[in-house]
């Protein structure tokens, strides 16, 4: 495995630059159990030695800012934006076929997006504000059970003198695939349609010494 990285930083900005290549080798547990398409159509055994390691080529690019403003209203304001490309070969996965699920590998499968945040710290000491956004496309979807395509997100976090703190999130999740078994055993095919949904937190921070 190794990763190189370019990064240039101004005042308040910084860009970066990751490439990566690593490379994971199947485990004994994997050996021992992966199960090929060829075992189960023809009940011929098959070398272990066919099991290949799994290679994953990734990049980002990306740009960061921050900016501190000397007032009482507002301490700072973060903001980012990241293209991530990522590309995979000879994935292990566990995929459905007729009444089995077998562990298998795939050729090469291909996921892009981008990511985008900000985020408004410490407003009037007790108040933080962020929202994240992510919209990605994988080649074949069903490798990623239920990934989401898109998600956006609203977080405030709201915070007091006596180690209170109050947390709401607010969530948009985008249409995703994947496959399950049903309630007579048989497998199926899903599309998952967007939704949303609501959080609330309550913390408080135990002082013990």
């Amino acid at each position: 495995s190794w990763t190189s990285s370019v990064n240039h930083k101004s005042t308040n900005s910084s860009f970066f630059f990751n490439y990566g290549s690593n490379v994971k080798f199947p485990t004994l547990l994997e050996k021992a159990y992966i199960e090929n398409y060829e075992i189960i159509t023809t009940n011929r055994d098959t070398l272990m030695t066919r099991i290949k390691p799994e290679y994953i080529n990734s990049f980002q690019l990306g740009l960061k800012d921050e900016y501190r403003i000397k007032n009482a209203s507002i301490g700072s304001i973060e903001s980012g934006v990241t293209y991530f490309h990522n590309t995979i070969y000879n994935k292990f996965l566990k995929q459905p076929y007729d009444t089995y699920i077998i562990q298998t590998q795939t050729g090469r499968n291909i996921t892009q997006g981008l990511e985008a945040s900000l985020r408004f710290n410490q407003i009037y000491r007790i108040l933080d504000i962020s929202t994240s956004y992510i919209t990605m496309d994988i080649s074949n979807k069903t490798l990623y059970a239920f990934k989401p395509d898109q998600k956006l997100t609203f977080q405030i976090d709201l915070f007091s003198d006596n180690n209170l703190s109050l947390s709401g999130r607010c969530f948009y999740e985008g249409k995703s695939y994947g496959w399950y078994y049903n309630i007579d055993n048989e497998i199926e095919t899903e599309k998952m349609s967007p939704f949303y949904d609501f959080d609330v937190a309550i913390n408080y921070e135990l002082e013990i010494f």
